[in-house]
């Protein structure tokens, strides 16, 4: 784009010779059009100013360019000290970095062999020793799957010995279950807190019977606390329904009897088909609440 500008004198009027000829002031117009030579031609033609913005232009790109190649210039420098200054780090720290990589590396490597050389071996004996322990609890010899049949080792002696391998967990939980059975619960709880499980529907179930064991040895409000949180941490109907109908009955026997009704009614809606709907258990308790 270039401007053209011009000095144009208005309202000039005609004076007699003998006054003063004061001319108004100049208004300075300034035309805006694209460069072109048409332009420029027509701009000598006619005395006209041209204040053209290309030159301004190429000034500012100059200057620009010359801080650009300025930055550039210096950019590298940045660079190599700042490698310098890495490399100097490097080598000033490089006993310390070396024992600290190493010290990764045998961490690393003493993990690796422990599971595989230790742990896995130790799992295989304690899956091995399972077997005969969760049959005797299934048939409901629970004496003999918590401490062995003279022949096999029971529940609790794979817990204490094996008590670090997934299996050894899972022992904890039918030594708990078994001694629960057994109305030990003091020691029950102990089993029981002990075991940390990933399976969601085993873990429900190790709860619901930690709370009836604090619920034995009396405390109440933990035990509803717990199985409430059992019932709620999975949806299943072969254990939420007796978690709901466990927790009624201690509300009963706390005599909050609005809270043990909701807890019966909430079985009807949600688990219609449910052995405790099915054979009207559900049905009695809610009557006698009432």
């Amino acid at each position: 784009m270039f401007a053209l500008t011009a000095n144009i004198h208005t309202n000039h009027v005609k004076t007699p010779i003998k006054r003063k000829i004061t001319p108004q002031k100049s208004k300075k117009i300034i035309y805006y059009f694209p460069a072109n030579n048409n332009l420029i031609i027509f701009a000598q033609c006619y005395g006209l100013c041209i204040l053209g913005t290309h030159r301004t232009s190429r000034i500012k790109k100059q200057k620009i360019d010359k801080i650009m190649s300025k930055k550039e210039k210096e950019t590298p420098i940045l660079a190599d000290e700042a490698l310098g200054k890495s490399e100097a780090f490097v080598l000033n720290n490089k006993k310390t970095i070396t024992g600290v990589v190493l010290a990764v590396v045998l961490l690393v490597v003493a993990y690796l062999g422990y599971t595989k050389f230790i742990l896995e071996p130790q799992n295989n004996e304690a899956n091995k020793a399972m077997v005969v322990a969760v049959q005797n609890f299934e048939a409901g010899n629970h004496a003999e799957s918590l401490d062995g049949d003279g022949i096999n080792m029971g529940t609790r002696a794979i817990a204490d010995e094996y008590g670090n391998t997934k299996a050894g967990n899972l022992a904890k939980a039918y030594a708990g279950l078994s001694l629960a059975k057994q109305e030990n619960y003091e020691e029950a709880i102990q089993y029981l807190e002990d075991f940390d499980g990933d399976d969601a529907i085993v873990a429900q179930k190790v709860k619901h019977a930690l709370g009836n064991c604090y619920a034995h040895t009396g405390d109440t409000d933990k035990a509803i606390s717990l199985i409430l949180d059992a019932a709620n941490s999975a949806n299943n109907e072969a254990v939420t329904p007796f978690c709901l109908r466990d927790v009624a009955a201690m509300y009963e026997q706390q005599g909050k009897t609005a809270e043990a009704v909701e807890l019966y009614e909430r079985i009807k809606k949600e688990y219609p088909s449910c052995v405790l709907v099915l054979t009207g258990e559900i049905d009695r308790q809610l009557n006698s609440a009432k």
